[in-house]
């Protein structure tokens, strides 16, 4: 997909940054913004329209902490697409890069944000599925901004 342009030229479709069961991840760049984004894709009319439910289960959150914006939603060609902000590692990515050993303190911080996201989705009367180490992406991409430092985002998978 290399060299893809999306949405009326505002996206280019860069490289896959990851697969699950309903699709892939593709990293991508805001051509009018001039910032990296996430990209979901997932084939229309195969499965289930998880990334549609996933896209509005997004926006009903939108404003909370640690909630992903999405930049749009819609299809192209044969496919579904979930833009949103490019997000740095998970929290497994984090354990493995510090040896899969973090202090209490990061423990305790890690835990505190955790618990705040999901209460936060909780108390607008969503479900999130699938809660582990994985789902939990770090901050941005940006330097400076990873390992352990800035927020943690309740950013992958479905609701």
């Amino acid at each position: 997909m290399k060299d893809i342009i999306i949405q009326n030229g505002r996206y280019r479709v860069d490289h896959k940054i990851g697969k699950g069961g309903f699709g892939e991840v593709w990293a991508g760049f805001d051509l009018k913004l001039n910032e990296e984004v996430a990209m979901k894709l997932t084939p229309i009319g195969k499965g289930p329209d998880t990334l549609r439910l996933e896209a509005d289960t997004y926006k009903e959150l939108a404003g909370g902490v640690g909630i992903p914006r999405v930049r749009w939603f819609g299809s192209e060609c044969e496919f579904y697409v979930l833009i949103q902000e490019l997000l740095g590692p998970s929290l497994e990515d984090l354990f493995n890069y510090c040896g899969r050993r973090f202090s209490l303190k990061t423990v305790l911080l890690i835990a505190d944000q955790a618990i705040s996201r999901i209460q936060y989705i909780h108390s607008k009367g969503v479900l999130r599925h699938d809660i582990k180490p994985d789902n939990f992406l770090h901050g941005s991409r940006e330097a400076g901004e990873y390992p352990l430092h800035g927020r943690l985002w309740l950013g992958r998978g479905v609701f």
